[in-house]
């Protein structure tokens, strides 16, 4: 298998560019839903150019996203400045989304990169395997949603991605060629990769089912370094008991479509933290076709996206707060419980009906997430 390579991430300040509305095709579902019930902040006003990014992308608009750019920018602060978020996922590729554009450099740090299939630093897809559900392209497709540069790049005119997080950095982990866990050993691995490259959070859109122990053990780990892992509640599964999505030490994220309503392939049950948009989410997709690597962006719909949100979400938080601060003041250990209650409790918005007990307690609301006061309790919750 060839060994495709992204160009390293740089830490820079630079203004978003102006960018230009463009047009895309969206379902009917969207179009007679494209008024967002969550009031905004009179005391937070978005730029001309942030209105145009928005009014393309229901899932940044519906949890305020860059509202919570601008309460950063107030700070003197990028969206994500300074946060390393690890995927674990199926891998990497090239797609003009990750790289360079719009005066952001690439968010991909393809040095710190692993592959715990190949037992390698190269983490490409693998478009040959053929296993369960497999999903070759979806951790381009995840990445996209989270750090994707704002804005299209040259490649792409008519539909493109801006991530929720674009001041990131991403470090992509090949764990699987599937969205579906047999075993939880090279996910472990690359959790134990995250804790020593010192992460701040680990995204995981892909689960299983059996006990699973070792992969347990090393979030656990990661917990006690101060690393808040965020996973997808998975897909069509029903109430079943996910793993790592049903532990007390991740974080679990539902889908909703764009009317605010639960998705209907979204996993369901009282161990769903919260839930964000999962339907007609733009990202970047990477397929092999007739011997040819295609790149394209598409509207996906799954609680992959959803995690997506809610992992960039994280890194503004962090960012916002700061991490050595939040060190000194409540322990490195702390951090995954602090995040975890104040999103819960504050930094979600509850449309009138949601079903709560199956879906979390709301819908990611960033501007409430990053407005919550620090808490004094950080005793821990458990999922039921």
């Amino acid at each position: 298998m060839n060994k495709m390579t992204i160009g390293k991430h740089c830490r820079v300040m630079m203004t978003v560019l102006l960018i230009s509305s463009a047009g895309e095709s969206r379902s009917e579902e969207e179009k007679t839903s494209n008024k967002n019930p969550i009031e905004v902040s009179k005391s937070i006003q978005l730029p001309q150019n942030l209105m145009a990014i928005e009014n393309s992308n229901w899932g940044l608009k519906t949890t305020r996203m860059l509202y919570g750019w601008q309460m950063l920018e107030a700070k003197g602060k990028m969206p994500g400045e300074g946060v390393t978020i690890v995927l674990a996922d199926t891998g990497i590729s090239p797609h003009p989304e990750l790289l360079a554009h719009n005066n952001y450099p690439s968010p991909i740090r393809m040095d710190l990169a692993l592959d715990t299939v190949d037992d390698d630093n190269f983490p490409d897809h693998n478009f040959e395997a053929i296993n369960l559900i497999p999903r070759h392209g979806h951790g381009t497709e995840t990445a996209s949603v989270i750090v994707s540069p704002p804005g299209c790049p040259s490649t792409f005119k008519n539909l493109c991605v801006t991530g929720a997080s674009p001041a990131a950095q991403l470090v992509p982990v090949r764990v699987s060629d599937s969205v579906v866990l047999s075993f939880g050993r090279r996910l472990a691995k690359g959790i134990d990769h995250a804790i020593t490259i010192n992460a701040d959070i680990i995204a995981i859109p892909m689960g299983g089912i059996g006990p699973m122990n070792q992969l347990r053990d090393a979030i656990r780990r990661a917990n006690a370094a101060g690393i808040i892992v965020i996973v997808a509640a998975s897909n069509f599964t029903g109430p079943l008991r996910i793993v790592p999505a049903f532990w007390d030490e991740t974080i679990t994220v539902g889908a909703i479509n764009d009317r605010l309503k639960p998705w209907v392939g979204s996993a369901f049950g009282r161990w769903v933290d919260l839930s964000a948009p999962g339907v007609n989410i733009n990202h970047a997709r990477t397929e092999k076709r007739d011997n040819e690597i295609v790149y394209e962006v598409k509207l996906a719909q799954g609680t992959s996206d959803a995690t997506a949100l809610v992992a960039g979400a994280a890194a503004l938080w962090i960012s916002y707060h700061g991490k050595d601060k939040l060190i000194e003041r409540f322990g490195l250990d702390q951090i995954p419980t602090i995040f975890r209650k104040l999103l819960k409790e504050h930094g979600v918005s509850t449309p009138k009906g949601f079903p709560s007990k199956r879906y979390g307690s709301g819908v990611l609301d960033v501007v409430k997430l990053l407005e919550a006061p620090l808490p004094t309790n950080t005793k821990s919750q458990k999922k039921m």
